[in-house]
C-alpha cells in the first residue's frame, strides 16, 4: 500500500512494507526530496499488555547533506512525523476496539 502525507515542506511518500494484523506495521519513507533525509523506516510493534495495548516504535533515517547541517531540526521533524503516525495508529485501534 502506498500513501502520501502532506507536511510543512511538502509531501512525503510512504509505503507499507510489512503488515501483520494487530501485531506489526513497517512504513518506509521514500522520495523525500523536500525533507532533510534521504530515506527512513518506522517499525511499529503492537502487543497486549495488562488489559491494554503496548506500542513499541523503532525508527531510523539517513540524513542528507541538509540533514547533517541541521541535525537538531531534523531529529525534531522526524520525531514529530513519526509521532503523528503513531497517534493515527492509536486512534484507529481505539475506533476498531469500540466497535467490537
Amino acid at each position: 500500500m502506498f500513501l502520501r502525507t502532506e507536511g510543512p515542506f511538502g509531501g512525503v511518500n510512504e509505503r507499507i512494507d510489512h503488515h501483520e494484523h494487530e501485531k506489526r506495521l513497517t512504513v518506509t519513507l521514500y522520495e523525500t526530496l523536500k525533507l532533510s533525509i534521504s530515506e527512513g523506516v518506522a517499525d511499529f510493534n503492537i502487543a497486549e499488555k495488562e488489559g491494554g495495548t503496548e506500542l513499541t516504535l523503532h525508527d531510523s533515517y539517513t540524513p542528507n547533506l541538509l540533514g547533517c547541517l541541521t541535525k537538531g531540526c531534523t531529529d525534531k521533524q522526524m520525531r514529530k512525523g513519526i509521532g503523528g503516525m503513531a497517534k493515527g495508529l492509536q486512534r484507529e485501534s481505539e475506533r476498531v476496539a469500540s466497535t467490537k
